[in-house]
């Protein structure tokens, strides 16, 4: 069966340039949209792409890159244009039609957001969820891991993170780890449904670890054997110890909040133990201290 040509914009990006290589490594035929022929364009012409040069704001450009593709991979660059070629991608691929579509979306997407490129990823998002039969998935990761490492030799030196951070939080993945994710969605979108034997079937047809072997049957009846006589874990009595709800890993300081003294976790923990056991909790005399 023949695979569906797939459109990748930008091509040369970050995420864009590992996408297309790993979708050409899977035998797709991918079609790589372009600002300018350099080395990375080659590149990918090398590995098999059809390189497509022109402007993503330019709708004569996106009609010539978007021929013959069924699916496409949207990422545009962090710079002014954003909606306006969100919106002429919308349009072209609403005549196509393309089947799938993979966004590189963002995880602070608001139409109320300060920054306008925020609102206007926002706004492109909903554009393409206008997309009549396309399946259409968004990426929202936060600030990639790649916007670290160009300020770190400048922190480091300077003590300053030039980051718009804040006191913010952020989960910064990698731009391999995003192209791997948008190329596998656009790879298996799809696929017919299968039943159970027959993805089974295939493994066990093509990989060499899975043909019957009676070395193979014998290990694996052994490690079934000594699992059934292995005794049952009992998870009971260590619950009971309660180990999991004292949060003895956890220092605290005592502190004196408007004039009452805080107790720390163990401490609290021994006097709730001592309640449910019925003991009564002595208290220390106060002795006189000599030559007072």
């Amino acid at each position: 069966m023949n695979k569906p040509r797939i459109l990748v914009l930008a091509a040369a990006g970050r995420t864009g340039m590992p996408v297309a290589l790993q979708l050409l490594d899977e035998g797709f035929p991918v079609t790589a949209f372009v600002h300018q022929a350099d080395e990375r364009s080659e590149r990918l012409q090398a590995q098999g792409a059809d390189i497509v040069v022109g402007s993503l704001t330019n709708i004569n450009d996106m009609r010539t890159a978007m021929a013959g593709a069924r699916r496409a991979y949207f990422c545009f660059p962090n710079e002014a244009g954003y909606l306006k070629a969100a919106a002429i991608f919308t349009v072209v691929a609403a005549r196509q039609p393309l089947e799938a579509v993979v966004a590189m979306s963002q995880w602070l997407s608001n139409p109320n957001h300060p920054s306008v490129h925020t609102r206007e990823i926002w706004l492109a998002d909903r554009l393409f969820a206008l997309l009549a039969g396309t399946a259409v998935t968004f990426i929202n990761p936060g600030f990639f891991a790649d916007n670290e490492m160009q300020v770190l030799p400048f922190a480091a030196q300077f003590g300053l993170l030039s980051l718009p951070y804040g006191s913010g939080l952020n989960a910064p993945p990698s731009n391999e780890d995003m192209a791997r994710v948008a190329a596998e969605i656009l790879a298996i979108t799809g696929r017919e449904a299968e039943d159970f034997e027959t993805i089974a079937r295939r493994p066990a047809a093509t990989i060499p670890g899975a043909r019957r072997s009676f070395a193979t049957q014998f290990k694996l009846m052994l490690e079934l054997i000594i699992s059934l006589l292995r005794p049952t874990p009992r998870t009971a009595p260590y619950l009971a110890l309660g180990e999991f709800s004292e949060r003895s890993h956890v220092a605290f300081r005592q502190t004196r909040l408007n004039g009452v003294k805080a107790t720390s976790s163990k401490q609290a923990s021994h006097q709730e133990r001592t309640k449910r056991s019925g003991a009564p909790h002595h208290k220390k005399e106060k002795r006189p201290i000599k030559g007072v």
